[in-house]
């Protein structure tokens, strides 16, 4: 990656995630094309967030129900990964987790607590169990800032 890696990092989304686990290319072509995929998603997004906010105040927009497009989306990526992946055991360990923290911290303040412990849990199991093309830190005993300060180097 070289000197694109820094601006990987910044232009991790859900999405070109999603589209770079898909990538079954050669190093140097996957490379690239993951660079194109997150360059060209940022400025898709960029143009999107502008349009949506000029013409979000120009036409008037029923937004109720949208809400549940995030959750699909959300879903849609996990089966993908599910199928995919060999081993599940980071998935239900993740799902549990998320469970686990929803009763303890409630709806409305679970999600931090579980993406800390589920990424600090993804840190430290063996690489073997990992599905994905750049997941920081993913030897035994790294902490997240650990592994985030040597993956950005």
């Amino acid at each position: 990656m070289g000197r694109r890696k820094l601006y990987m990092i910044h232009t991790m989304t859900d999405e070109t995630y999603a589209v770079n686990c898909t990538l079954d290319l050669p190093k140097k072509e996957k490379e690239d094309t993951m660079f194109l995929v997150a360059l060209f998603s940022r400025y898709y997004w960029i143009v999107g967030s502008v349009l949506g906010g000029i013409l979000g105040q120009i036409i008037p927009f029923d937004l109720t129900g949208l809400d549940f497009c995030m959750t699909a989306l959300f879903l849609i990526i996990f089966i993908d990964q599910w199928e995919k992946a060999e081993k599940h055991t980071l998935a239900l360990t993740g799902l549990g987790i998320g469970v686990i923290c929803l009763l303890i911290f409630g709806e409305n303040r679970f999600m931090l607590p579980a993406l800390l412990i589920a990424t600090e849990h993804a840190n430290n199991s063996p690489p073997a169990d990992h599905h994905s093309f750049l997941l920081i830190g993913n030897s035994p005993g790294k902490s997240s800032l650990n592994a985030l300060s040597e993956f950005a180097q």
